[in-house]
């Protein structure tokens, strides 16, 4: 029998490590991603799913196609910069898309521009000569033009603003939108309609005359007396005052019915156009407005108010299929200003360091941006989809001037403007909770009729 044959320990070879990704192929992968998160990396798109797209190509490839509904999505930018073109346009879009629906503006701050949103809807219907015959009335002639103008105005018509001045407006502004896509404010109104029973004006009681004189002997007294009376007119009853009106806060109104919509609620769902006559778009400008304050003066309180508040907005978005969008500002990353220390004496010890608060880092991809959401920590458990816009020079010789040291050692991270230098709004998708589309971007300018692509 062979003896053993000894192996040296120059002959022994480490184990190799077994990766996970290794057990399992891409094709398992993505079947647990499916079953797990719902996500179909295959095809993203399922049947029932509306998308609004924003009809910029470079954003629609970005956003696959565009955003569907039954999703909040937050968009976080600088105030006045892209981003207001950008949300202003899907809800031109939203209104031109379901017929008949409305769309709720929660304004916060008062800054809303409804001219600018009048003009996007008219420069949408003179490029789009189709959407625009589609407002045609049904028993018109073919002869008979349709105006821009008076289309303009009635799809602006249906864009209901409710100006709120603090975090319980919102929240009332919201309730507000849930029943009348629940149809309470509608059944109330009925109630109210029905005629009840006139109240009568309460009677005026006459005094009853007096007859005889108590005591009394005198005739002559007798028959001056009731001469007195009989003279004496009687009080006219005073016209009641009718009460002032009470002082009530806008509400949110549906438009009135037509015969046939009546006709085709009367057939019950499923007849009739998507969305026709309720609340499709919801735009809150914006909610950091309202909450950092309350954020300010008691964090935990404020979190749990606004946590059950975007709890509730994400139900009633995902219930009723809405397209909820959620306008947050955007603050600058300033660079720390280095320590400056006393100097010290030879023998004296240094002094102790001191644990400084890192500045939060921004979400955006790129390593340029310094923009950070004012809300990021709040809105992101409740959000499906965040957007980040922000700017970014055109071309290359553009970020060379842009970005070019101007003796502070840091070069233009404050984002300076710069004389002739091209400019362009970047749209990141920097969370996505189902569609997985986190680092997609895309890029568009602003002009006098809307966001365009780059040529």
């Amino acid at each position: 029998m062979a003896a053993p044959q000894a192996f040296s320990d120059a002959d022994a070879r480490p184990a190799e490590p077994l990766l996970a990704a290794q057990l399992l192929s891409d094709e398992e992968l993505d079947e647990l991603l499916d079953d797990i998160c719902g996500v179909d990396l295959g095809k993203r798109r399922r049947d029932g799913v509306n998308v609004l797209s924003t009809g910029v190509k470079s954003l629609d490839d970005a956003l696959d196609g565009g955003l569907e509904d039954g999703r909040v999505v937050s968009g976080s930018f600088e105030p006045g910069g892209g981003g207001n073109e950008l949300c202003q346009t899907l809800l031109v879009n939203s209104l031109l898309k379901y017929d008949n629906s409305t769309a709720a503006v929660i304004d916060t701050t008062g800054n809303f521009d409804i001219l600018r949103l009048y003009s996007l809807i008219l420069t949408h219907l003179q490029r789009n000569p189709t959407v625009l015959s589609s407002f045609q009335p049904i028993n018109a002639t073919s002869d008979s033009e349709v105006k821009v103008d008076d289309v303009a105005a009635r799809v602006l018509d249906r864009v209901k603003i409710m100006r709120v001045f603090d975090f319980v407006g919102v929240s009332e502004a919201v309730s507000e939108i849930r029943d009348v896509l629940e149809g309470r404010i509608a059944v109330e109104a009925k109630q109210e309609s029905i005629p009840t029973e006139a109240e009568k004006p309460p009677a005026v009681e006459i005094p009853p005359r007096r007859t005889f004189v108590a005591d009394s002997e005198d005739e002559e007294d007798d028959e001056m007396l009731f001469d007195s009376e009989a003279t004496v007119p009687e009080p006219e009853p005073e016209p009641e005052c009718a009460p002032a009106p009470a002082l009530e806060e806008p509400r949110l109104e549906l438009p009135q019915k037509t015969t046939s919509e009546h006709h085709l609620e009367e057939q019950g769902p499923g007849h009739g156009k998507e969305g026709s006559g309720k609340v499709k778009f919801i735009l809150i400008d914006n909610l950091a407005q309202v909450l950092n304050p309350l954020l300010k003066r008691d964090y935990i309180q404020a979190n749990a108010l606004a946590s059950t508040f975007l709890q509730s907005l994400a139900h009633l978005t995902s219930i009723h299929k809405l397209h909820t969008m959620l306008i947050n500002p955007t603050t600058k990353l300033h660079e720390p200003s280095p320590t400056r220390h006393a100097p010290q004496n030879p023998g004296q010890a240094p002094p102790p360091q001191q644990n400084t608060q890192q500045p939060p880092q921004s979400p955006s991809i790129f390593a340029s941006s310094t923009a950070i959401p004012s809300l990021m920590n709040v809105l992101g458990r409740y959000v499906d989809v965040g957007l980040l816009v922000t700017k970014m020079p055109k071309s290359r010789l553009d970020a060379r001037v842009f970005y070019s040291d101007s003796g502070g050692g840091q070069g233009n991270r404050a984002g300076v403007k710069k004389r002739g230098v091209k400019m362009v709004s970047v749209m990141e998708v920097m969370s996505d909770r189902w569609a997985g589309r986190v680092g997609a971007w895309g890029t568009f300018i602003e002009s006098s009729t809307g966001i365009d692509g780059i040529s």
